[in-house]
Protein backbone atom coordinates (compact mmCIF):
# COMPACT_ATOMS: atom_id res chain seq x y z
CA UNK A 1 0.00 0.00 0.00
CA UNK A 2 3.07 2.51 0.26
CA UNK A 3 2.22 3.36 -3.59
CA UNK A 4 -1.46 4.45 -3.02
CA UNK A 5 -0.76 8.29 -2.71
CA UNK A 6 1.02 8.23 -5.91
CA UNK A 7 -2.53 6.25 -7.59
CA UNK A 8 -4.91 9.03 -6.33
CA UNK A 9 -2.69 11.32 -7.53
CA UNK A 10 -2.73 10.10 -10.75
CA UNK A 11 -6.27 9.59 -10.51
CA UNK A 12 -6.95 13.43 -10.17
CA UNK A 13 -4.46 14.24 -13.01
CA UNK A 14 -6.48 12.56 -15.38
CA UNK A 15 -10.05 13.76 -13.94
CA UNK A 16 -8.42 17.25 -14.61
CA UNK A 17 -6.79 16.71 -17.89
CA UNK A 18 -7.94 19.15 -20.51
CA UNK A 19 -6.14 17.76 -23.41
CA UNK A 20 -7.79 18.21 -26.70
CA UNK A 21 -6.61 15.28 -28.41
CA UNK A 22 -8.92 12.41 -27.62
CA UNK A 23 -8.44 8.75 -27.14
CA UNK A 24 -10.75 6.19 -29.04
CA UNK A 25 -12.35 4.54 -26.45
CA UNK A 26 -13.31 4.94 -22.93
CA UNK A 27 -13.92 1.78 -20.76
CA UNK A 28 -16.49 2.34 -18.08
CA UNK A 29 -16.41 -0.32 -15.13
CA UNK A 30 -19.29 0.42 -12.95
CA UNK A 31 -18.61 -0.59 -8.85
CA UNK A 32 -21.53 -1.61 -7.71
CA UNK A 33 -20.09 -4.65 -5.50
CA UNK A 34 -17.04 -5.77 -3.90
CA UNK A 35 -16.06 -8.06 -6.60
CA UNK A 36 -12.36 -7.66 -6.91
CA UNK A 37 -11.81 -10.39 -9.06
CA UNK A 38 -13.83 -9.14 -11.86
CA UNK A 39 -11.59 -5.75 -11.65
CA UNK A 40 -8.49 -7.91 -11.45
CA UNK A 41 -9.65 -9.99 -14.77
CA UNK A 42 -10.95 -6.68 -16.79
CA UNK A 43 -7.63 -4.67 -15.76
CA UNK A 44 -5.61 -8.10 -16.61
CA UNK A 45 -7.46 -8.39 -20.10
CA UNK A 46 -6.85 -4.12 -20.44
CA UNK A 47 -3.21 -4.18 -19.95
CA UNK A 48 -3.12 -7.24 -22.49
CA UNK A 49 -4.92 -5.04 -25.08
CA UNK A 50 -2.89 -5.06 -28.35
CA UNK A 51 -4.03 -1.42 -29.02
CA UNK A 52 -3.82 0.98 -26.65
CA UNK A 53 -5.41 3.26 -27.46
CA UNK A 54 -8.20 3.75 -24.75
CA UNK A 55 -8.72 5.17 -20.95
CA UNK A 56 -10.73 3.37 -18.28
CA UNK A 57 -13.04 5.06 -15.71
CA UNK A 58 -14.32 2.93 -13.17
CA UNK A 59 -17.79 4.34 -11.51
CA UNK A 60 -18.52 4.24 -7.82
CA UNK A 61 -22.32 4.27 -6.45
CA UNK A 62 -20.19 5.68 -3.30
CA UNK A 63 -17.25 5.44 -1.28
CA UNK A 64 -17.63 1.75 -0.23
CA UNK A 65 -15.54 0.21 -2.39
CA UNK A 66 -13.19 3.07 -3.62
CA UNK A 67 -9.94 2.09 -1.13
CA UNK A 68 -10.73 -1.42 -2.65
CA UNK A 69 -10.83 -0.34 -5.90
CA UNK A 70 -7.25 1.41 -5.58
CA UNK A 71 -5.54 -1.86 -3.86
CA UNK A 72 -6.62 -3.37 -7.00
CA UNK A 73 -4.84 -0.87 -9.50
CA UNK A 74 -1.81 -1.28 -7.64
CA UNK A 75 -0.92 -4.39 -8.81
CA UNK A 76 -1.05 -3.26 -12.47
CA UNK A 77 1.54 -1.48 -14.71
CA UNK A 78 2.40 2.34 -14.38
CA UNK A 79 1.57 2.77 -18.23
CA UNK A 80 -1.76 1.30 -17.16
CA UNK A 81 -2.52 3.23 -14.10
CA UNK A 82 -1.74 6.51 -16.13
CA UNK A 83 -5.01 5.25 -18.12
CA UNK A 84 -7.63 5.17 -15.14
CA UNK A 85 -9.63 7.56 -13.64
CA UNK A 86 -12.27 6.90 -10.73
CA UNK A 87 -15.15 8.82 -10.65
CA UNK A 88 -18.49 9.04 -8.53
CA UNK A 89 -22.08 8.40 -10.07
CA UNK A 90 -23.42 11.80 -9.13
CA UNK A 91 -20.36 13.59 -11.07
CA UNK A 92 -21.28 11.70 -14.53
CA UNK A 93 -23.55 14.67 -16.27
CA UNK A 94 -20.75 17.17 -15.53
CA UNK A 95 -18.08 14.90 -16.85
CA UNK A 96 -15.78 15.74 -20.02
CA UNK A 97 -15.67 12.30 -21.48
CA UNK A 98 -11.99 12.63 -23.48
CA UNK A 99 -12.67 9.70 -26.34
CA UNK A 100 -14.95 9.65 -29.34
CA UNK A 101 -16.48 6.54 -28.20
CA UNK A 102 -17.66 4.53 -24.67
CA UNK A 103 -17.81 1.16 -23.46
CA UNK A 104 -19.63 -0.48 -20.56
CA UNK A 105 -18.03 -3.71 -18.74
CA UNK A 106 -20.25 -5.05 -16.21
CA UNK A 107 -19.01 -7.45 -13.93
CA UNK A 108 -18.04 -11.11 -14.70
CA UNK A 109 -16.64 -9.68 -18.16
CA UNK A 110 -13.57 -10.96 -20.06
CA UNK A 111 -12.27 -9.74 -23.10
CA UNK A 112 -10.18 -10.46 -26.11
CA UNK A 113 -6.96 -9.33 -26.46
CA UNK A 114 -7.95 -7.53 -29.71
CA UNK A 115 -10.88 -6.09 -28.21
CA UNK A 116 -10.09 -1.94 -28.45
CA UNK A 117 -8.61 -2.92 -31.88
CA UNK A 118 -11.80 -4.68 -32.86
CA UNK A 119 -13.82 -1.95 -32.26
CA UNK A 120 -11.34 0.72 -33.09
CA UNK A 121 -11.36 -1.09 -37.03
CA UNK A 122 -15.04 -0.10 -37.37
CA UNK A 123 -14.77 3.65 -36.78
CA UNK A 124 -15.20 5.83 -39.80
CA UNK A 125 -15.66 9.47 -39.87
CA UNK A 126 -19.47 9.63 -39.24
CA UNK A 127 -20.23 8.08 -35.68
CA UNK A 128 -22.54 4.93 -35.23
CA UNK A 129 -22.85 1.97 -32.74
CA UNK A 130 -19.40 -0.03 -33.42
CA UNK A 131 -20.67 -3.32 -32.36
CA UNK A 132 -19.06 -7.52 -32.47
CA UNK A 133 -20.23 -10.44 -31.36
CA UNK A 134 -20.02 -11.94 -27.53
CA UNK A 135 -20.78 -15.28 -26.00
CA UNK A 136 -21.95 -16.18 -22.90
CA UNK A 137 -20.30 -19.07 -20.74
CA UNK A 138 -22.21 -20.49 -17.55
CA UNK A 139 -19.97 -21.66 -14.55
CA UNK A 140 -21.34 -24.54 -12.76
CA UNK A 141 -20.16 -25.69 -9.07
CA UNK A 142 -19.62 -29.46 -7.98
CA UNK A 143 -18.60 -31.03 -4.83
CA UNK A 144 -16.10 -33.65 -5.47
CA UNK A 145 -16.05 -36.53 -3.27
CA UNK A 146 -12.86 -34.63 -1.28
CA UNK A 147 -15.89 -32.01 -0.45
CA UNK A 148 -13.17 -29.29 -2.39
CA UNK A 149 -15.17 -26.90 -4.84
CA UNK A 150 -14.17 -27.08 -8.25
CA UNK A 151 -15.37 -24.55 -11.04
CA UNK A 152 -16.58 -26.12 -14.18
CA UNK A 153 -16.95 -24.40 -17.31
CA UNK A 154 -21.07 -25.61 -18.32
CA UNK A 155 -20.32 -25.69 -21.84
CA UNK A 156 -17.25 -26.81 -23.65
CA UNK A 157 -17.08 -23.31 -25.57
CA UNK A 158 -19.75 -20.44 -24.89
CA UNK A 159 -22.35 -19.85 -27.11
CA UNK A 160 -21.92 -16.67 -29.63
CA UNK A 161 -24.69 -13.72 -29.05
CA UNK A 162 -24.71 -11.36 -31.84
CA UNK A 163 -24.05 -7.75 -30.69
CA UNK A 164 -26.23 -6.61 -33.14
CA UNK A 165 -29.24 -8.92 -32.20
CA UNK A 166 -29.21 -7.36 -28.79
CA UNK A 167 -29.06 -3.98 -30.23
CA UNK A 168 -32.46 -4.86 -31.80
CA UNK A 169 -34.14 -6.38 -29.11
CA UNK A 170 -33.27 -9.61 -29.36
CA UNK A 171 -32.29 -9.86 -26.56
CA UNK A 172 -30.85 -6.55 -24.18
CA UNK A 173 -26.90 -6.35 -23.78
CA UNK A 174 -24.78 -3.51 -23.79
CA UNK A 175 -21.44 -6.05 -24.25
CA UNK A 176 -19.26 -5.97 -27.05
CA UNK A 177 -20.41 -2.46 -28.09
CA UNK A 178 -18.89 1.18 -28.60
CA UNK A 179 -21.12 4.31 -28.27
CA UNK A 180 -20.57 7.37 -29.44
CA UNK A 181 -19.40 9.48 -26.55
CA UNK A 182 -22.25 12.37 -26.36
CA UNK A 183 -24.26 9.18 -25.29
CA UNK A 184 -22.01 8.97 -22.11
CA UNK A 185 -24.43 10.58 -19.46
CA UNK A 186 -27.31 8.51 -20.67
CA UNK A 187 -25.59 4.83 -20.34
CA UNK A 188 -27.45 2.70 -18.02
CA UNK A 189 -25.39 1.18 -14.91
CA UNK A 190 -27.50 -1.10 -13.65
CA UNK A 191 -29.03 -4.33 -14.34
CA UNK A 192 -32.57 -2.69 -14.97
CA UNK A 193 -33.92 -3.75 -18.22
CA UNK A 194 -36.68 -0.85 -18.80
CA UNK A 195 -33.98 2.02 -18.89
CA UNK A 196 -31.29 -0.21 -21.03
CA UNK A 197 -34.57 -0.83 -23.30
CA UNK A 198 -34.55 3.02 -23.55
CA UNK A 199 -31.15 3.40 -24.07
CA UNK A 200 -30.67 1.34 -26.98
CA UNK A 201 -33.96 2.22 -28.44
CA UNK A 202 -32.80 6.21 -28.59
CA UNK A 203 -29.35 5.06 -29.26
CA UNK A 204 -30.54 3.46 -32.26
CA UNK A 205 -32.75 6.43 -33.75
CA UNK A 206 -29.39 8.76 -33.52
CA UNK A 207 -26.93 6.37 -35.09
CA UNK A 208 -26.45 3.40 -37.54
CA UNK A 209 -24.86 0.49 -36.42
CA UNK A 210 -21.40 -0.94 -37.96
CA UNK A 211 -20.95 -4.96 -36.42
CA UNK A 212 -17.69 -7.09 -37.14
CA UNK A 213 -18.39 -11.18 -36.88
CA UNK A 214 -15.60 -11.62 -34.39
CA UNK A 215 -16.00 -12.89 -30.85
CA UNK A 216 -14.10 -10.08 -28.71
CA UNK A 217 -15.67 -10.76 -25.20
CA UNK A 218 -17.24 -13.22 -23.31
CA UNK A 219 -20.12 -12.80 -20.36
CA UNK A 220 -19.76 -15.69 -17.46
CA UNK A 221 -22.91 -15.99 -15.29
CA UNK A 222 -22.63 -17.94 -12.01
CA UNK A 223 -24.39 -20.23 -10.06
CA UNK A 224 -27.03 -18.30 -7.31
CA UNK A 225 -25.40 -18.44 -3.76
CA UNK A 226 -22.34 -19.40 -5.54
CA UNK A 227 -19.66 -20.34 -2.40
CA UNK A 228 -16.73 -18.20 -1.84
CA UNK A 229 -14.87 -21.18 -2.38
CA UNK A 230 -16.35 -21.47 -6.15
CA UNK A 231 -14.82 -17.21 -6.49
CA UNK A 232 -11.26 -18.56 -5.11
CA UNK A 233 -11.12 -21.26 -7.26
CA UNK A 234 -11.70 -18.72 -10.23
CA UNK A 235 -9.29 -16.65 -9.00
CA UNK A 236 -6.58 -19.11 -8.97
CA UNK A 237 -7.68 -20.21 -12.18
CA UNK A 238 -7.55 -16.10 -13.88
CA UNK A 239 -4.67 -16.13 -16.11
CA UNK A 240 -4.86 -19.60 -17.36
CA UNK A 241 -8.59 -18.85 -18.52
CA UNK A 242 -7.67 -15.61 -20.34
CA UNK A 243 -4.29 -16.94 -21.73
CA UNK A 244 -6.40 -19.89 -23.60
CA UNK A 245 -9.81 -19.04 -24.33
CA UNK A 246 -9.13 -14.97 -25.13
CA UNK A 247 -5.64 -14.31 -25.93
CA UNK A 248 -5.49 -12.11 -22.70
CA UNK A 249 -2.35 -11.92 -20.40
Amino acid sequence: MGNTPNIVTILIVNEMTTTSEKTFLTVLIPVISGNRLSWEEILLCLQAQECSDFTIAFILQDDRFKEDVISVIADYSESLKEKISIIHQSDLPSYDVKSRYVTLLPDDTVLSADFVESLKGLEHEDPALLTAQYALQYIAEVKTVHLSTKAVRHLSWPQKCSAQNSLHGASLSLLSTAFPSPLFSTIPLGDNKQQTHQFISDALQKYKVRESSTIISIKRSFPEGATPNLFSSLKRRVRFFLNQHVKCG
